[in-house]
C-alpha cells in the first residue's frame, strides 16, 4: 500500500524487511501491533508501507536518519520480536537498511 502522506527527502533512511512466514502464527498479531505502536512513537519515525501476498510480505519503514533507525533496532520490544521471529514466526527474511538518495510518489486520480 502506497501512502502519499509520507514525505521523504535525501538522507532519510528506508528499512526494507522482506519475509516469508505462515499466516496466523500464535502471538504474532499482538506483537506486530505492539511493535508498530512503539516504532510510531519514536523520534525520527516517518511512516511505513507494506504489501503481502500469501506467506510473502515486504514491509518498508522510513526514518529521519540512521540515529532513528539505531533507536529502533536497540529497543527492547524490537529485540524481543526479533528473537521470537527467529525462534518461531519466520521461515526466512531479509533486512536491508538504505539511505535514500531520491524518492517520488505518484497516484493516478480518477477523472
Amino acid at each position: 500500500m502506497i501512502k502519499e502522506d509520507i514525505s521523504l527527502k535525501p538522507g532519510n533512511v528506508a528499512v526494507l524487511f522482506a519475509s516469508e512466514r505462515e499466516l496466523n502464527m500464535p502471538d504474532y498479531d499482538a506483537m506486530d501491533k505492539a511493535t508498530m505502536e512503539v516504532a510510531e512513537s519514536l523520534p525520527g519515525f516517518l511512516g511505513y508501507e507494506y504489501v503481502r501476498n500469501g506467506n510473502h510480505a515486504i514491509f518498508l519503514s522510513y526514518w529521519e536518519d540512521m540515529e532513528a533507525v539505531g533507536r529502533w533496532s536497540k529497543h527492547p520490544l524490537h529485540l524481543e520480536a526479533k528473537e521470537k521471529g527467529h525462534a518461531v514466526w519466520y521461515d526466512a527474511y531479509r533486512s536491508v537498511v538504505s539511505v535514500i538518495a531520491h524518492a517520488t510518489v505518484f497516484r493516478r486520480v480518477a477523472p
